[in-house]
Order: structure tokens, then C-alpha cells, then sequence
């Protein structure tokens, strides 16, 4: 009998955490989870303003690092210095497109304890917000031309995804590729804020808006389309927030005159940091526990190079999931193939393998206990599941309670 109500008292536990999981939008804090802002002068004031505190009262944030003036750090193996000696100083639209491509692995590890960064927010600043032209489509993003088609062009080639542009030499992605082969990440793109009534003329700040509408409801609603099971993308548009509207009978487009926009310094004001910090971080259904919350409940952690390839590999949901004692996973093979299907932590270590062989085609299931290679229990927390042939490579999450 004791040991009925034992069981019983677990399975209420179990299922009372599941319930939590279901309604919070923080995961466990056994996950380690570095933030990192690349920023310049604005996104500067608005961390002292409070931002940097909120951000780290989150459970889903354990560090918070930044790159921005003076950072300097190494490209990635491979890659071009294409930033020059100090990369951070360097935060316009034409250098997202280099940021990504040639840094994306030292983003991931700059000034972390532990744990990577697995939430990057980036800004331009406030002169990005004066774009001078439309431009002649397809645009180019390497230049430093601010229009209209090159801002669209560091986030979609258009000749549409898995297209590379060549700059002195080298080959580049854009950006929504970028994301897409990074389902590991959480990208937040932040929207340069407006310019004070006499920093901008109306033609080129109603461009700002134009590209700002263009990037958090066309690209973003295209790139969830072409990848529905990732939601690794959330854009923040500050301009919006800080803008008057686009119809306003003065200074349209600009900073709001509470805000600052009256003076001649673009910076938005403690009054519309305040503002901002609300809007992103505490108030109620805030941007970034909205974000996290949709990433985080996102099933497919990624596959390789971003293509899920043969229609019929898959690797299914674990179940159960949250899990105490053992959980199962099934795959289909769409051909006989050298599998293996291992458990890594967070920090990319491999925890356990699952499978190591060659099987035939079809669907198959195994088992994981929540033991290492040398059947040690691991601690509670989430681990991926990764299922790799070599053409394919599928990753799910799944959820260790103890």
C-alpha cells in the first residue's frame, strides 16, 4: 500500500511539472542559456535603463554578454577578418550579412562562463534608419548604400533560399539561411530606432517603416512558412515602438517628441527606454518570454544544412515527454543506411549513444534510460536526441525530470 501512494505521489509530480510546462514560458533552469546583444550606443543606454536586470531575472537566461564598441574577437575558422580588427565596432545592415557568416561560432561562445549563447538579439543604430533611396532590386547587401533592396538582400537572396552571394571571393548566405541551419539559436533581430524630427527628411524615414513592415511581416511570415517547426526567429520592431505613426501630421516616422525627438540627439530617452523595457522584457505578454516560449515548445531542434532531405526520414517526438525513468524514440529510414542515434547535452557533449549501426529501411524504436556511456544517471534537464545517417540529421528535445 505504501508503495502505491509512493508511485501515485510521483506520478502527481510528474504530471504537475508537465502541467507548469505547459502554461510557462521559461523552460527548467537546469538548462544553461547565455543571451548575448550586439549593440552600439542606444542599445547601451537602454541595458543601464534596467534592460540588463530584466533580462537576467529570466530563468531562461544565465548570462547575459554583449558585443559593441571595441569588442574585438577572431573570425571563425576559415573565414575572412571581414570586419576589420575590431568587429564591434561595426553594426550597420551591409555588416549583419558578415556578422553571421564569418562570426557566428565566436557569437555563439563570446564572454560565456558556461553554456553558449543561444539567444542573439542584434541592432543597427539609429542612422540605419535613414535610408536614402529604394534602390534597383535585387539589391546588393555588401555595400554600405542605405536603400531599400540592399536591406532586404542581407535577409533574402532573390533567387530564393539556398542561394549564396560572392563577396572578394568568398561565398555568403543570407541571412534567413543563416537562421535556418541554426535552429540551435534563438535570433532576434531588433529594428534600428527612428531619428529625431530634423535627423531624417520624411521620404527616407517612411522608408525605414517600409523596411521595418517588410521584415517582421512578409520575410518573417516567409521564412515560418519554409520552416515551420523552428520559430528561431522573433523580431522586435523598436522603431514602431519609438515612431511616431506614418500618417502623423509632424515628424512622421521619427522619434516621438516624448521620447526625445524634439532635440537634436537621435537617442531614444530614459522615458522611451522605460518604455522599451516594458514592451520586450516585463510587462505582461512581453515580447521576450513570448519569443522563448514558441521557441522553446518547437519540437524539431534541426537538421543538417538546413534540409530535412528524404521525405521519409524522421525522427519522431520522444514519448513520454517530460520523462522520469525511460522514454522512446521512433525513426523511419527511407533506405538501409549506417545509423546513429546519440544524446548530447547543452554543451555539445555526447551523453549517450543509442544506436550505432547499419539497419534496414523502415520505421524502428529505441529506448533511452537517461544513463551515460558509463551508466551513470545524467542530472534533470533537457538533452537532444540526434539521429544522424550520413545524408540526413534530424534533432528533437527532450525533457529529463527527476
Amino acid at each position: 500500500m505504501n508503495a502505491f501512494i509512493g508511485s501515485n505521489r510521483h506520478l502527481v509530480f510528474v504530471m504537475a511539472c508537465i502541467v507548469v510546462l505547459s502554461f510557462a514560458p521559461e523552460i527548467p533552469a537546469a538548462e544553461i542559456n547565455d543571451l548575448i546583444f550586439i549593440h552600439h550606443s542606444c542599445g547601451e543606454n537602454w541595458l543601464n535603463s534596467g534592460l540588463h536586470d530584466a533580462l537576467l531575472a529570466k530563468q531562461y537566461v544565465d548570462e547575459r554578454n554583449d558585443i559593441t564598441y571595441g569588442t574585438v574577437l577572431p573570425p571563425d575558422p576559415g573565414r575572412p577578418a571581414s570586419l576589420g580588427d575590431v568587429p564591434g565596432d561595426n553594426t550597420n545592415m551591409a555588416h549583419w550579412i558578415l556578422w553571421f557568416n564569418d562570426y557566428l561560432g565566436q557569437v555563439k561562445q563570446h564572454d560565456c562562463g558556461n553554456g553558449t549563447n543561444r539567444i542573439v538579439l542584434f541592432k543597427s543604430c539609429f542612422p540605419t534608419s535613414d535610408i536614402w533611396d529604394d534602390g534597383t532590386e535585387p539589391g546588393d547587401p555588401f555595400p554600405e548604400d542605405q536603400t531599400l533592396a540592399n536591406y532586404r538582400a542581407v535577409y533574402r537572396h532573390p533567387d530564393g533560399p539556398g542561394r549564396k552571394y560572392t563577396h572578394e571571393e568568398r561565398e555568403y548566405l543570407p541571412l534567413e539561411d543563416i537562421f535556418a541551419r541554426h535552429p540551435e539559436i534563438l535570433f532576434i533581430p531588433v529594428t534600428a530606432p527612428p531619428l529625431v524630427y530634423n535627423g531624417t527628411d520624411d521620404a527616407n524615414a517612411h522608408r525605414a517603416r517600409l523596411f521595418n513592415n517588410w521584415l517582421k511581416n512578409d520575410w518573417l511570415a516567409s521564412y515560418n512558412k519554409a520552416h515551420p517547426a523552428l520559430k528561431n526567429v522573433a523580431v522586435f520592431d523598436w522603431f514602431n515602438l519609438l515612431a511616431n505613426a506614418d500618417n502623423a501630421a509632424s515628424g512622421p516616422n521619427r522619434l516621438k517628441a516624448a521620447y526625445g525627438g524634439l532635440g537634436d540627439d537621435s537617442h531614444p530617452n530614459d522615458s522611451a527606454n522605460a518604455a522599451s523595457i516594458t514592451a520586450f522584457a516585463t510587462g505582461m505578454n512581453n515580447f521576450i518570454d513570448a519569443a522563448w516560449a514558441a521557441y522553446s515548445s518547437a519540437t524539431t531542434v534541426g537538421t543538417a544544412g538546413g534540409n530535412r532531405g528524404p521525405a521519409s526520414f524522421r525522427l519522431e517526438q520522444n514519448h513520454p515527454n517530460p520523462f522520469n525513468s525511460e522514454t522512446r524514440l521512433r525513426f523511419n529510414l527511407p533506405g538501409a543506411s549506417p545509423v546513429r542515434l546519440s544524446v548530447f547535452d547543452l554543451q555539445g557533449r555526447e551523453r549517450a549513444v543509442i544506436v550505432n549501426t547499419t539497419m534496414a529501411a523502415g520505421s524502428h524504436e529505441a529506448g533511452w534510460n537517461g544513463l551515460d556511456e558509463n551508466r551513470q544517471s545524467v542530472p534533470s534537464g533537457v538533452y537532444l536526441a540526434v539521429l544522424k545517417t550520413p545524408a540526413c540529421k534530424e534533432t528533437r528535445r527532450l525533457l529529463l525530470l527527476k
